[in-house]
């Protein structure tokens, strides 16, 4: 699949997501599913686009790597977001893998001086 057939893919969910937005009934609020989805779809295409423009600049890790950051953190911020909702249960599958996770992210960090 080439980077022109990734970008039409993503157009058509994204014009499908569009569609459904517009035929929903007036004053109905989207679902957080949906508002979650169609915010991935844009930053897949947003990436998608960065990457096949960066391919050819010298520092695709980097340049990667600094999308995964900011997806990271937006996704982070609603996370936080959520648990300050009351959202997220102690109990939450996964929670203590994502706690470890970031327990071990921090400490990377700490060690690389970032």
């Amino acid at each position: 699949m080439t980077g022109t057939d990734i970008q039409q893919s993503l157009a058509r969910v994204r014009t499908a997501l569009e569609l459904f937005e517009v035929s929903k009934p007036p004053g109905d609020e989207l679902s957080e599913g949906i508002r979650d989805l169609a915010l991935v779809v844009d930053q897949l295409r947003q990436s998608v686009w960065a990457v096949l423009t960066a391919e050819f600049a010298g520092d695709l890790a980097g340049f990667v790597g600094r999308i995964r950051v900011r997806r990271a953190n937006a996704l982070l911020r609603g996370v936080l977001a959520d648990v300050y909702a009351g959202a997220v249960p102690r109990n939450m599958p996964g929670l203590t893998q994502f706690r470890d996770t970031l327990e071990e992210l921090t400490q990377a960090l700490t060690e690389s001086g970032g």
